[in-house]
């Protein structure tokens, strides 16, 4: 049994768990955003494939995908093309985030839910 919160007035439960596999997806969704990191060519089907298969736990792996470049390339819909794609972006994302983006992607998402 995962542990689960009401919220004051509302009847959604939400998982406390920090490392929820179901939350981890929309986490990522959020550290990417516009208002966030902005990393574009990663859509929720792909950041939910990359969940799934272990290579990200949390968004700090996604600075971490370019170890898996080869594996990645091997991966049916994906390609060199498109991987070289999402690794530049990640790398854009980096170079544009300042400080208060970065916690904005990774706090908000907590936030609007504590």
């Amino acid at each position: 049994l995962v542990p689960t919160f009401s919220l004051k007035g509302k009847f959604d439960m939400y998982c406390t768990n920090p490392r929820c596999l179901e939350q981890l997806p929309r986490m990522i969704e959020h550290f990417i955003g516009r208002e966030a990191v902005y990393i574009e060519a990663l859509g929720p089907s792909r950041i939910l494939e990359l969940v799934n298969l272990g290579y990200l736990k949390d968004p700090a792996d996604l600075f971490q995908l370019y170890k898996h470049r080869a594996a990645l390339e091997q991966l049916e819909g994906w390609g060199s093309r498109s991987v070289s794609v999402i690794l530049e972006n990640i790398e854009a994302g980096k170079a544009i985030s300042n400080l208060e983006r970065v916690l904005f992607g990774l706090g908000s998402f907590r936030r609007q839910f504590f």
